[in-house]
C-alpha cells in the first residue's frame, strides 16, 4: 500500500453481507458524476426461490411492498423494489391478492377465502371472512379504510374498517358460473372484472363481466352486468390510472380499455404473440397501463394498443405486478427453473436513493465508520467512495460491486489523516446506469 509523509493509512473494511470493497489509497480522483441513462426493466432480488408469487403491493412513495404466493410465501421491502427478504410464511395456503392499506400496513386475500392483515409492527392477523371461496383480488381506497375483494363464485366482500372486519356484498352483476378475477378502486368508485372459467365457457361461450360502483362496494352495476366479449377472451385483471381511465387484461394478449369510468370499454388489438397478461398496474393520473404475463412479457399503453417492451428481463411468467407513480414498479412471478429463484423484475427509471450516517468528525488514530445505505430498482448497484481533502485529490477510495440495495455498506478506516476539513464522495450506479452522489463533510482533529 503507498503512503505519503501527509497521509498515513492503516485501512481495514468493513464487509456488509454481500458488499465486497476494495481499496486503494492516494492519487485518485474524485468520484465520476452522474451519467445519463434510460429507463429500462431490470433484475431485482426476490428474497426467494422454488415458490411462485401471485401478487405484489407498494406504498404510494414506493419504499415499503410486500408480495405474497403460494403456500403462504411472503416477501417484504422496506428500501425499495430492488431486494426484497424472505419471511416465514404466516399460513400453508396460497395468496393470491395483497393491497397497501397505510403505513407498513397490508391485507392479503386467497385460498378458502383467506383474509390476512400485515402490520410492521405486530406482524401477521387472521380475520374472519364471510367467504370459502377463493378470493383473487384484493383493493383498497386511499384512505386505507375501504376495500374490496374478489373472487370465484362471483363472490364480492367489502370493509370499511380497514380489513378488520368484511361483509358479503350480493353483486348481483355476476353469478355463480363468475370467477371474478380483478378489481380496482379510486375513491368511492370502484370495478371488478371477471367471467366464466375455463371448463364454462369453452362449451358456452365466454361472458365477460366488467361493472362499477360508487359507494366503496356495496352495489355494483354495469351493462346489464354482462357483455359479449371475444370468445377466446378470459379477463385475469383490471386496473385504473384514475376515475376514468380503466383498463382490463386477460387470455390470448387481449384487453380492453375505458376512457369515460366505465361506461364504454373498446376492444385494444390483441398484443403480438397472443401472450396471456396476468396483470396490470395503471400508473395513477397518466393515463397510462403496464401488463405482465406469459413467459416474461411486459408491455405498456402507447395510442390505443400495447407496445412490448423488446428487452427480454425473465422468461418466466409474471403474475404480479405494481406501480408506485411513473418511476417506480415491480412485477414477481414463477422461478424460471425448480428450486430456482422466483423471477421478480423492476422499473428502473430513476437515480437510487443513498444516505449515509456517521463519519463526520475524527481524531487521529481513532476509527472512523461512514455506514452507507442506497435503494433502488434493481438489486446490482456499483459503489465508489472516496474522501477527498481540500485541494480535491481523492486520499482514499473504496469500490463495492453488486451490492445489494437495503443493505449497509459500513466504510471503515484507521485516521492517519493530517488535522483539517475534508469531504467524503460517494456514488451509486444502479444497472440501468442511474447514479446519486452523497456528499459529508468530515473534519479530523
Amino acid at each position: 500500500m503507498q503512503r505519503t509523509p501527509a497521509v498515513r493509512l492503516a485501512l481495514f473494511l468493513g464487509a456488509a453481507l454481500s458488499c465486497l470493497c476494495l481499496c486503494v489509497a492516494v492519487g485518485l480522483s474524485a468520484a465520476a458524476p452522474a451519467t445519463a441513462a434510460s429507463p429500462k426493466w431490470v433484475e431485482a432480488w426476490s428474497g426467494i426461490r422454488g415458490v411462485t408469487l401471485r401478487a405484489v403491493a407498494l406504498s404510494p412513495d414506493g419504499r415499503v411492498g410486500l408480495a405474497v404466493g403460494d403456500h403462504g410465501a411472503v416477501v417484504q421491502t422496506t428500501s425499495g423494489v430492488g431486494c426484497w427478504r424472505y419471511m416465514s410464511p404466516p399460513i400453508d395456503k396460497r395468496l393470491m391478492g395483497v393491497a397497501f392499506t397505510g403505513g407498513d400496513r397490508f391485507v392479503a386475500v386467497g385460498e378458502g377465502g383467506t383474509i390476512l392483515l400485515y402490520d410492521g409492527s405486530s406482524g401477521w392477523r387472521s380475520v374472519d371472512s364471510p367467504t370459502t371461496v377463493n378470493l383473487m383480488d384484493v383493493a383498497f381506497a386511499a384512505d386505507g379504510q375501504h376495500g374490496c375483494a374478489v373472487g370465484a363464485a362471483g363472490v364480492v366482500v367489502c370493509t370499511d374498517n380497514g380489513g378488520q372486519s368484511w361483509t358479503r356484498v350480493d353483486a348481483d352483476v355476476a353469478s355463480h358460473a363468475d370467477d371474478l378475477q380483478g378489481v380496482a378502486l379510486v375513491g368511492n368508485q370502484g370495478w371488478m372484472a371477471g367471467g366464466m372459467p375455463w371448463s364454462t365457457f369453452r362449451d358456452q361461450g365466454q361472458e365477460l363481466v366488467i361493472a362499477s360502483t360508487n359507494d366503496y362496494g356495496r352495489q355494483w352495476s354495469g351493462s346489464d352486468g354482462r357483455f359479449e366479449a371475444n370468445a377466446s377472451f378470459l379477463p385475469m385483471d383490471i386496473d385504473f390510472a384514475d376515475a376514468q381511465h380503466g383498463w382490463v387484461v386477460g387470455t390470448n394478449g387481449g384487453s380492453y380499455a375505458t376512457t369515460d369510468g366505465g361506461k364504454e370499454w373498446k376492444l385494444y388489438s390483441a398484443l403480438t404473440g397472443a401472450p396471456t397478461l396476468y396483470a396490470a398496474a395503471a400508473v395513477k393520473s397518466s393515463g397510462t397501463c403496464w401488463a405482465v404475463g406469459a413467459g416474461g412479457v411486459v408491455a405498456r399503453t402507447s395510442a390505443g394498443h400495447w407496445t412490448p417492451v423488446t428487452q427480454t428481463v425473465t422468461t418466466a411468467d409474471l403474475y404480479g405486478l405494481a406501480f408506485a407513480g411513473a418511476n417506480v414498479g415491480v412485477a414477481v412471478g414463477a422461478p424460471l427453473t425448480a428450486g430456482g429463484r422466483t423471477a421478480m423484475v423492476a422499473w428502473d427509471a430513476a437515480p437510487p436513493r443513498v444516505s449515509a450516517t456517521g463519519g463526520t468528525l475524527a481524531r487521529r488514530g481513532r476509527v472512523v465508520t461512514l455506514k452507507v445505505t442506497a435503494s433502488a430498482a434493481s438489486f446490482a448497484l456499483h459503489m465508489r467512495a472516496s474522501i477527498v481533502n481540500s485541494a480535491g485529490h481523492a486520499v482514499l477510495v473504496w469500490r463495492s460491486f453488486n451490492w445489494r440495495p437495503g443493505l449497509v455498506c459500513p466504510l471503515k478506516f484507521r485516521c492517519r489523516l493530517v488535522p483539517g476539513a475534508y469531504r467524503w464522495q460517494v456514488t451509486v450506479r444502479d444497472a440501468a446506469g442511474y447514479a446519486r452522489t452523497l456528499t459529508r463533510r468530515l473534519t479530523v482533529r
